[in-house]
């Protein structure tokens, strides 16, 4: 990986917008102040989960021991396994310490909605100045780590 790669250089004509390291980064960092925020992003990102999937990640489903979260589809007939990478299982075990239920709960029905993941994505990819961050939403912290895991 080049040194203009990290730093996010211009993509061709219909290219699909991948966020560097440091964007990431400063995605994170950007929201650091707010737990449950900053654990939203970390997990889009660190485990490669879609939005429904993140809204609907329970307490019961992370399996600390063996370093994996079971993840259901939206429509939750089916599941998968994902493995928790190094070092970020004990950042989530700390957090859903205590817990019981959805690991980030909201509304009504007790899931957070699509919508507030949206904002929330976009809200951090504008607090980390990153360019064009309007164009930032979700599915692109999850293309973001399946091209950074490729890409190491």
């Amino acid at each position: 990986m080049s040194f203009a790669d990290l730093m996010g250089s211009q993509n061709k004509q219909g290219e699909k917008r991948i966020l560097t390291f440091l964007e990431v980064a400063g995605m994170f960092q950007a929201a650091e102040y707010n737990k449950r925020d900053c654990m939203l992003l970390k997990c889009l990102y660190y485990l490669g989960l879609k939005s429904s999937e993140v809204q609907n990640l329970r307490v019961e489903d992370a399996d600390f021991e063996s370093c994996k979260v079971k993840v259901f589809k939206g429509d939750k007939k089916t599941s998968r396994y994902v493995s928790i990478p190094e070092g970020f299982g004990e950042e989530l075990r700390g957090f859903v310490n205590g817990k019981m239920g959805y690991i980030f709960s909201g509304g009504s029905n007790g899931l957070v909605s699509d919508r507030h993941v949206r904002r929330l994505v976009k809200a951090y990819a504008c607090k980390a100045e990153i360019q064009k961050w309007s164009e930032i939403n979700p599915h692109s912290l999850r293309e973001a780590y399946f091209h950074h895991l490729n890409n190491i």
